[in-house]
């Protein structure tokens, strides 16, 4: 399929292109043209597709989880997407929380759809590619595309989650934490579980992302001094 041919195009993790490809499936069987292939290793690529090509005809889905919520490539996709206005947010992994300047005109939780048109988060991808494309099957009467964002951190790391133990909301909190790896998230869990499993090693990991910001910061004090001082040095020999 040529670049300007397609309604959706989507970013993904290439190790989730397994669960992808029902995904795509079913929108092609909807009739709509996916742009669907291999992902490539960095964004220039598909960024400089984007904005050629992501215009009024087109949407750009982006597929989070535990994987592509870890990739700086789909993570700047998705911030260009959002600025134009045509970005549509689907997750598969539960306990995923797109990053900040990501956001989308459709939120589509799909986390435990197995197929079919019937599904809440199917019925409300559909729906927005339909507004932003005018293509694909015309959402139901009362069913609008969704522009509630996901869950935030205080759902995602325990509250409203009574169907699992202490331990299981221990247990997925970190690895949201692990698929986001920020100081943040380990900021999160130790308020949300003070007394957690992982409080050791969330410590250790904001300890260390400190002394990280540390050497950086001290790197470029030590850089934009020597670049001062050979200015002042060639300056110096012009006299």
């Amino acid at each position: 399929m040529a670049d300007d041919q397609f309604d959706i195009y989507i970013s993904y993790a290439p190790e989730d292109e397994a669960r992808v490809k029902p995904l795509v499936e079913e929108l092609e069987w909807a009739g709509l043209k996916v742009w669907f292939r291999n992902q490539p290793a960095t964004s220039a690529e598909t960024l400089s597709l984007l904005r050629s090509r992501l215009g009024a005809g087109a949407c750009h889905i982006v597929v989070w989880t535990n994987n592509s919520a870890a990739s700086g490539r789909v993570q700047t996709e998705a911030r260009n997407s959002s600025t134009m206005k045509r970005l549509i947010a689907v997750r598969l992994d539960m306990g995923i929380i797109p990053p900040k300047g990501t956001e989308a005109h459709t939120y589509a939780d799909l986390n435990d759809w197995s197929g079919g048109t019937e599904h809440r988060g199917m019925k409300k991808l559909l729906a927005g590619v339909h507004a932003l494309t005018t293509k694909g099957p015309a959402p139901e009467p009362g069913e609008a595309a969704s522009t509630e964002a996901f869950p935030r951190v205080n759902n995602e790391f325990g509250a409203g989650q009574d169907n699992l133990t202490p331990e299981q909301k221990d247990e997925r909190a970190w690895q949201v934490c692990l698929s986001y790896n920020t100081r943040t998230y380990y900021e999160y869990y130790l308020t949300y579980f003070p007394t957690g499993r992982y409080v050791h090693e969330a410590n250790d990991r904001i300890a260390k992302k400190k002394r990280t910001n540390s050497i950086v910061i001290g790197c470029a004090i030590v850089y934009i001094v020597l670049q001062i001082l050979a200015a002042l040095f060639v300056d110096m020999n012009q006299f």
